[in-house]
């Protein structure tokens, strides 16, 4: 059982990952970042002579000329730029600056590093969103519903040489480097693990035969805070399990001296690996998801079904939800009259307003019959003559109406 304290947020579910994928750099290229183990006076010297020294031992014979000297020349320009940056800031690198600081100033030499020169890789830098998280919550979508965003990522590491984007990597960068139990870390850790996992999936689904390529996947991340920066990856369980695995956790050295260069190439040959393993795995889903020859002839011999993608279903379009109701009109006598008019039999005037009529619901004559006074109403519903006492009782009425009004029309007083 676990403690109270050590119970983070992804207890269970980012490890600490005792034996990571087994890659290392070759030979030739771990004596060539030994080669800049120097004292800060030395390796200015060592500088001016440029990527190309005279005193390299030779390497061996199946290794590209070329790119052996690509490699010098990109570790060289690395070292440069890094000790430019500490010259420019007297030997110390501040701790409290702006988010974007970090990311031009120090991150981007080793952004570069990981990307430059690559036949799969590149890298998107900046607050940008991510297409596979885009497709994963626009999935199901119509016209009626407004097409969201994915989640933002201030990078994000795509592959080349593919139909789609193809994404395998993405950055999280912070300003103040709060530890491993920090708002910032925590809230970044939680919102990278859930790009990986677009990504992931997004990858498989492009594949042939996902169930197996499934287990041998991994996409990448960064996670970075001010000076620090820890090596994340995520692999698939079972089922629908995931391990987001903390890999490695690096710091760049505030001072320029000798033991901080020893710390900045430790960090250059850490990106260099990681930019091996992201490389490899990109190749591995271009052999995946390329169509080959095989397919080709399964299509042909019409085995395996159609190549193309399947047909949307169809379904009976739904009303929008802000489009308004529709209206009841309000039925008169005259249009009830209009309707039956229109009827086979041709009976009389008075059947038709009758027939119309009972139609109608109650309300419907209640509010078309206008309001009468009630004197009115009696003189109009009584057929008879009136007699001479019921004369007499109405100017007895309309006299004492009178002898209670003022000559301008108010009420008197009573005494």
């Amino acid at each position: 059982m676990l403690k109270n304290d050590d119970q983070g947020l992804f207890q269970g579910v980012i490890s600490r990952d005792a034996s990571p994928e087994a890659a290392v750099l070759t030979e030739w290229k771990r004596r060539e970042i030994k080669r800049y183990s120097l004292s800060p006076e030395k390796l200015r010297d060592l500088r001016r002579c440029g990527w190309n020294f005279p005193d390299q031992q030779d390497i061996h014979s199946s290794v590209d000329e070329s790119e052996v000297d690509e490699f010098r020349e990109r570790l060289h320009d690395t070292m440069s730029r890094f000790s430019s940056l500490y010259r420019h800031n007297n030997n110390k690198l501040p701790e409290c600056r702006q988010e974007s600081w970090f990311a031009i100033k120090v991150w981007d030499i080793l952004m570069e590093l990981l990307v430059t020169e690559s036949e799969w890789l590149d890298h998107k830098p900046g607050e940008i969103s991510s297409s596979a998280s885009s497709l994963r919550r626009n999935k199901g979508r119509d016209l009626e519903t407004r097409r969201a965003l994915g989640r933002k990522a201030d990078g994000i590491i795509t592959c080349k040489n593919f139909d789609f984007d193809f994404e395998i990597g993405a950055i999280e960068i912070g300003r103040i480097d709060d530890g491993p139990t920090g708002t910032k870390v925590l809230k970044d850790g939680r919102k990278i693990s859930k790009l990986l996992k677009d990504m992931f999936d997004l990858i498989c689904s492009k594949c042939k035969s996902p169930s197996i390529f499934r287990s041998e996947l991994r996409v990448y991340g960064l996670l970075i805070s001010g000076l620090r920066v820890e090596f994340l990856s995520l692999r698939h369980l079972e089922g629908r399990y995931y391990h987001l695995v903390r890999e490695d956790t690096l710091t760049i050295p505030s001072s320029w001296n000798e033991s901080g260069i020893c710390s900045i190439l430790i960090m250059v040959t850490k990106m260099l690996v990681f930019r091996d393993r992201m490389e490899s795995m990109a190749r591995l889903a271009n052999n995946r998801i390329s169509t080959d020859e095989e397919d080709l002839d399964r299509a042909l011999s019409g085995v395996g079904g159609s190549v193309l993608p399947p047909l949307a279903q169809s379904s009976t379009l739904s009303a929008p939800k802000n489009a308004p109701k529709r209206r009841r009109k309000k039925i008169t006598v005259v249009a009830a009259m209009a309707n039956s008019t229109s009827s086979k039999s041709t009976p009389n005037p008075s059947e038709e307003l009758c027939a119309a009529s009972a139609q109608l619901p109650k309300t419907t004559f209640c509010q078309i019959k206008p309001a009468t006074p009630p004197s009115t109403q009696q003189n109009v519903e009584s057929t008879t003559p009136p007699t001479k006492e019921s004369l007499k009782k109405l100017q007895s009425q309309e006299s004492q109406y009178s002898s209670s009004r003022c000559d301008d029309g108010r009420r008197r007083r009573r005494p």
